[in-house]
């Protein structure tokens, strides 16, 4: 009877050592191929741009597709070409290119003052070209 009793008791902890232990293994999930969705500025949008000039800081480019906007975005016209502030940071890439090229941007709308109109744009970021 104590044999019975200690093997009742060692099957006992085998069992809830068991289920204790799945409780915090992650289920396996394939996540390869799955893009992870990085949210779009407050006060941006990405869009897709054909390049027509640069000059003095500013590009011309048409908007060809609009992607998405991020909370509290002015909306963007795709009627006429638009000029471009350029950030720093992009003026590499966008010396380089040439009229009809097209790229993913990612623009921000910029507060009156300091030299800018009021709804004036800037390239701040280069997605892909």
């Amino acid at each position: 009877m104590r044999i019975h009793f200690i093997l009742a008791m060692v099957m006992l902890i085998g069992v809830t050592t068991g289920c204790a232990s799945n409780k915090n293994n992650k289920p396996s999930v394939d996540t390869e191929g799955i893009e992870k969705q990085v949210p779009i500025p407050v006060g941006s949008a990405k869009v897709e741009l054909e390049f027509l000039s640069y000059n003095d800081e500013m590009v011309t480019a048409n908007v060809t597709e609009i992607i998405g906007y991020g909370a509290s975005t002015d909306r963007i016209s795709r009627s006429a070409p638009v000029n471009y502030y350029v950030h720093k940071d992009v003026v590499d890439d966008l010396e380089q290119m040439q009229e009809g090229d097209k790229f993913i941007a990612l623009v921000a709308m910029q507060p009156a003052g300091m030299g800018m109109k009021k709804g004036s744009w800037t390239i701040t970021e280069i997605i892909s070209e």
